[in-house]
């Protein structure tokens, strides 16, 4: 596995220690100035032997980490520089703005090449770009951290596959490299994004950075469905440019509109003639049919008298005519009865998959399952992961997938297709110990603490106090990968008495919510306990 040194401001250990315990996406190892120093390693060396081990760094950009006499500007960057400046070291950089840099401080910034006397600027020299569009990591809610920690571990461990580097470096803070799905994990971030996020930038966001990661190079590429159907939510947004879509992007949207466009009026054509010939079909089956008429014809009466005189008297013909009215037949079409769409009763499947650990528990959620979105037809919309019962997940929105699910237009239901649980076979609880670390050079003494994590990692605050009175050490933190040990110590004299107060949790927050603990006094004139 690669590896990559951090440098980095001692100010800003609180966002590095998140961004180090945010290990999703991350193929890489991480090397950083705050492990272990042996006691008889100077720490200068130390430095310099992870950065020559390292395939390459990131640089967490803070006012603090720009300081002209910080080692970051002395050391760390310019054997930085020193590689990158050699032609046959694919060593690669990464700048990362922790927060808001005046300009004009970055562009005075500058520092010498190791083993030269070459003094650089320090945005020529590492190509760093557009340094209007800084991220402002320190002010940015937790999980918006978590999110774009997460698009850094990814990023880089791609670039260090090989993708899309130029002049071996890279600035992350305006990536916009296209990476594809590779798990069905990746779709449902995506689609757990749709949900939580909806109608909001931060959904536009996160849409923008799934998009541009799944959009096709051409027709025939296999994400292109997926991009489709967010190309169309894209469509509904306004703002795309301000919130960072790329011109080749809103130009694939503008396409796939145009492809649904055309679509529409395709359909609305075979609708039209569909029509027209039902119409005809109903004419040619209606027929009338009339009754002939009849005419009736009665004979003439004949009377004859016998008398002198003949008379003949003959009554008048008469014609009866009877008409009878038409009979009309008429064919009518069958009436068509639609009978109400009903959604599917909730199913409590019992699902064990990971998805409690990964989604569930990292959001919050106690309780939580896997919903399908469908419209008033019963079309499926989308699929998501949400907090258990209905009332909770209408508790994060009613406007989800374009539908409301919460009884309002236009109309929707969430459907409940099973439950998520922890998988209890498999879970490691935390535990640390602690243990004093005691060395000695033949003329003074390195005390200090030394924490092992069993379960998760973890973050050490300490101190020390001189038993003899008159000096406290400022506190100070370092963090333990799982299932490791680390240690940190203070050198003294043989006739001290140093007393180590720390507090362990698996965040810093975490350990600043606890006491402190004490070692209990050590007296170094009598030697390492």
């Amino acid at each position: 596995m690669k590896k990559v040194f951090i440098s980095y401001s001692r100010k800003n250990d609180k966002e590095v220690f998140e961004f180090r315990s945010n290990e999703k996406f991350r193929e890489f190892e991480i090397l950083i100035d705050d492990e272990d120093i042996k006691f008889d390693t100077p720490w200068k060396e130390s430095i310099l032997q992870k950065i020559n081990e390292a395939n390459g760094a990131i640089l967490f950009i803070s006012n603090d980490a720009l300081k002209p006499d910080s080692p970051i500007r002395t050391l760390e960057l310019p054997e930085i520089a020193k590689r990158i400046r050699d032609e046959k070291d694919s060593f690669s950089f990464f700048p990362v703005f922790l927060e808001e840099i005046e300009e004009e401080k970055l562009e005075k910034y500058s520092f010498t090449i190791a083993g030269t006397d070459e003094e650089v600027n320090f945005l020529e020299f590492f190509q760093v770009l557009n340094i209007e569009n800084q991220n402002k990591i320190k002010e940015a809610r937790r999980r918006a951290k978590n999110n774009f920690f997460q698009d850094i571990n990814g990023n880089i461990s791609a670039s260090l596959k090989g993708a899309g580097l130029f002049s071996n470096v890279l600035e992350v803070s305006r990536i916009r490299q296209k990476q594809r799905a590779q798990n069905v994990g990746i779709v449902f971030a995506i689609m757990l994004s749709l949900f939580l996020f909806t109608r909001t930038d931060s959904f536009a966001k996160v849409i923008i950075n799934a998009a541009e990661r799944l959009q096709p190079e051409d027709d025939q590429e296999g994400n292109n469905v997926l991009f489709n159907a967010l190309a169309d939510q894209l469509n509904n947004i306004d703002n795309l440019e301000e919130l960072g879509a790329d011109d080749s992007l809103i130009e694939a949207i503008e396409e796939v509109q145009d492809l649904n466009l055309d679509l529409d009026l395709n359909l609305d054509d075979l609708a039209i003639q569909n029509t027209e010939d039902f119409n005809a079909a109903i004419s040619e089956e209606s027929t009338t049919t009339v009754a002939p008429t009849t005419t009736t014809t009665v004979a003439p009466t004949t009377t004859t008298t016998v008398a002198p005189t003949t008379t003949t008297t003959v009554a008048p013909t008469t014609t009866t005519t009877t008409t009878v009215a038409p009979t009309t037949t008429t064919t009518v079409a069958p009436t068509t009865t639609t009978v109400p769409w009903s959604p599917p009763a909730d199913s409590y499947e019992s699902i064990i998959d990971g998805t409690y650990e990964d989604i569930c528990r990292t959001l919050g959620w106690g309780e939580c399952g896997r919903w399908t979105i469908y419209d008033a037809s019963g079309n499926e919309q989308n699929r998501v992961v949400g907090p258990y019962p209905l009332s909770a997940l209408q508790a994060m929105g009613c406007q989800t997938s374009n539908v409301n699910i919460c009884g309002g237009t236009p109309t929707g239901y969430a459907v409940l297709t099973g439950r998520y649980y922890p998988d209890e076979s498999v879970e490691e609880i935390f535990s640390y110990s602690f243990s004093l670390r005691c060395d000695f050079d033949g003329s003074a003494y390195a005390v200090g603490p030394t924490i092992t994590t069993v379960g998760g990692s973890a973050v050490v605050e300490w101190y020390t106090v001189n038993g003899n009175g008159g000096f406290t050490s400022p506190t100070q933190s370092f963090y333990v990968d799982a299932n490791s040990t680390s240690n940190r110590a203070i050198v003294w004299g043989a006739d001290q008495k140093p007393n180590i107060f720390y507090r362990v949790g698996q965040t810093l927050s975490d350990a600043q919510s606890q006491s402190f603990s004490s070692s209990g006094e050590v007296d170094l004139s009598l030697g390492c306990p």
